[in-house]
This record gives C-alpha cells, sequence and structure tokens, in this order.
C-alpha cells in the first residue's frame, strides 16, 4: 500500500523543496513575462525599456441605424400583397359596409432621402450604421482616420481612446464602450522625413464604442475635420492597408 502523501513529504529533505519553490517563484522569467502580458502592452513598454514604435489608442465610434431601412423590391411586393389579401378578405366580410370605411390601410414610416445632408451631419442616412472619421496629420499629410491619441504613462489604452473623444475640438460626444480589450491593432511607419532612430513608427491599438449622444458645434462641422460615413463609403477615405484592419470589426447593425 502507497503511503500518505504528507508521509511521502515529510521523508524528502528540506533542501530538495527550496529549488522547486525559486523556480516557480514570481521573480522566475516566465511568470515575470507572463504578468506583463497581462498588464498589456503599455506596461511591456514601460518595463521592456524604450520602444520603436509609439502607441496609440483609437476608438472605433459607430452611430447605429435610427430608423427602420426602406424596403427593398421584394419586400415591398410582398407587403402590397398582404395588403390586397387582407383588403379583399374584409370586403367579403362585410359587403353592406361602404369601402372606403372598411378598407384599413397600413400606414408606414417613410424613410426621407437625406444622402445629401452634410458627411459632418450625425442625421444623415438614418437608416445605416455610420462611422465616425476624423482628419488628422501624419508626418506633413492630412489622412481621414478613427479618431486616435498617442498614449500617456500612467493610462490604460482604453482611457487613452477615451481621452481621444473628450479632446476632439468643437464635438462633444457621449459614447458607450464595449469592453476593456482593443478590438484591432494597426501598425504603420512614419514618413521618411519624421522618421528618427529612435522611433519608426506607431502601434494603434482599437476599442469599439457606440454613440450614446452629443453634438458637434457648427463651425467644427464647416470645417469639415469630422465625418459620418456607412461601411461602404469608407474606401473612399481610408487607405487600404489602414481599412483591411477596420472593417474586421465595424459592426454590421
Amino acid at each position: 500500500m502507497a503511503p500518505p502523501c504528507w508521509r511521502m513529504a515529510a521523508t524528502r529533505p528540506l533542501c530538495s523543496l527550496v529549488p522547486t519553490v525559486r523556480r516557480t517563484g514570481p521573480g522566475h522569467t516566465a511568470v515575470r513575462q507572463m504578468a506583463l502580458r497581462a498588464a498589456g502592452p503599455a506596461a511591456a513598454q514601460t518595463q521592456g525599456g524604450a520602444s520603436r514604435w509609439r502607441l496609440h489608442g483609437a476608438v472605433c465610434l459607430q452611430r447605429l441605424p435610427v430608423v427602420s431601412q426602406e424596403r427593398n423590391p421584394v419586400e415591398h411586393r410582398f407587403a402590397e400583397l398582404m395588403h390586397q389579401v387582407e383588403t379583399n378578405s374584409e370586403m367579403l366580410h362585410d359587403q353592406q359596409v361602404e369601402t372606403n370605411s372598411e378598407i384599413q390601410t397600413d400606414v408606414y414610416l417613410c424613410v426621407p432621402d437625406v444622402g445629401g445632408t452634410a458627411l459632418g451631419s450625425v442625421e444623415r442616412c438614418l437608416g445605416d450604421s455610420l462611422v465616425l472619421l476624423v482628419q488628422q496629420a501624419v508626418g506633413k499629410e492630412n489622412i481621414w482616420l478613427l479618431p486616435q491619441a498617442q498614449w500617456e504613462a500612467g493610462e490604460t489604452l482604453r482611457q487613452t481612446a477615451e481621452r481621444v473623444l473628450t479632446s476632439l475640438p468643437g464635438a462633444d460626444f457621449k459614447a458607450t464602450f464595449l469592453g476593456n480589450t482593443p478590438c484591432g491593432v494597426y501598425k504603420y511607419k512614419f514618413p521618411k522625413d519624421v522618421r528618427t532612430a529612435r522611433c519608426v513608427g506607431a502601434k494603434v491599438f482599437f476599442f469599439k464604442a457606440l454613440l450614446s449622444g452629443g453634438s458637434i458645434s457648427q463651425s467644427a462641422s464647416q470645417k469639415g475635420a469630422f465625418l459620418w460615413a456607412k461601411k461602404t463609403e469608407l474606401q473612399g477615405y481610408l487607405k487600404p492597408a489602414y481599412l483591411e484592419k477596420v472593417r474586421r470589426f465595424i459592426l454590421d447593425l
């Protein structure tokens, strides 16, 4: 019969147990690496020394559809057939009542054509989901991006993304963030005239958020610094490599 575990431990020399504790202690390299990964990329950069990549937090802010989309031709035809069936049934049920008082027609909300509304208005394309884009300077070039800002020591990457929305000039957005974990990452190099030996580019960590309120001042909207775009319109504003990353986490709602 095998001896109890506690007796086996008691028969082992104490010195044989100590190395095992040391190998699995908090100072062990593997444990330290796991702790850095759990703390996130910002902490890893701090612990590992200066990085050649600047960290950025970005937010994919979406405005969900406000009204239902217009019917497609098949849906419209089906609605007409159902209405005709209901109308005929009512007429057969009571032939003594005048037709105008008997037939009940359904009233459907007609979505106005707001395709021509200014791109900076959050009220455009009420039947679609929209994504907020901003113009930011990268080197000497102004390009369209999801709102982003450089990470600062002492804050998490999500806090960086939250700071982005509160620091947009002329805007007062209220948003609900969907989790604390980035939904995507994009790495790019700075233009050669900006790139240095100590910093070659940026790593952007994206967070998803839904618009819950807020507004843009008229002056900011007129300057064209903001843009609300449908998913199908993004290719006209975002660079292909950047767009490929962004499309993966945009909610199709």
